[in-house]
């Protein structure tokens, strides 16, 4: 079993006892790996040390030579996991089509092959000050969208 594949397996499975779940995984060379986590709450820095070091006892002496970077996706970060939408129903959200077209609005809901968004909608008039409104609502197909991200706003 190679490096990977095995890391890749104790993930999964350390991850799914701890209710979370991976994100993505790469290596960028033989001896660094970068794993994102998350999970239906708030990942914290403590959940990702622990799984750091659970790793690294995992791997034990075998592994010396590996270096493995845990973090959550940061908020900019496209969504890659089911869960990531199913955690984000019912906040706001941006959709990037693959046409090139954004929406952005309230996620409804989400399957495995669409996602319902109810779309804010721009504020007549000049006044700027004006909040959006919520608007009509849609659905998406899943193999439409190039990426959907957290819309974070201050």
């Amino acid at each position: 079993m190679t490096t990977i594949t095995y890391i890749e397996k104790l993930l999964h499975k350390e991850l799914a006892e701890r209710d979370l779940f991976l994100v993505d995984f790469y290596s960028e060379n033989d001896n660094s790996f970068i794993v994102f986590i998350d999970g239906m709450e708030n990942v914290t820095l403590k959940q990702c040390a622990e799984v750091s070091s659970l790793l690294r006892e995992k791997l034990d002496d075998n592994y010396d030579e590996i270096e493995i970077t845990v973090s959550s996706p940061g908020l900019d970060s496209p969504f890659k996991h089911p869960n990531q939408y199913k955690k984000n129903i019912n906040k706001k959200v941006e959709v990037l089509l693959k046409d090139g077209t954004k929406q952005s609005g309230i996620l409804l809901d989400y399957q495995t092959e669409q996602l319902t968004l109810q779309l804010f909608e721009k504020p007549k008039g000049k006044d700027k000050s004006k909040k959006p409104s919520l608007g009509n609502t849609i659905t998406i197909l899943t193999e439409q969208i190039k990426y959907t991200k957290k819309q974070v706003t201050f």
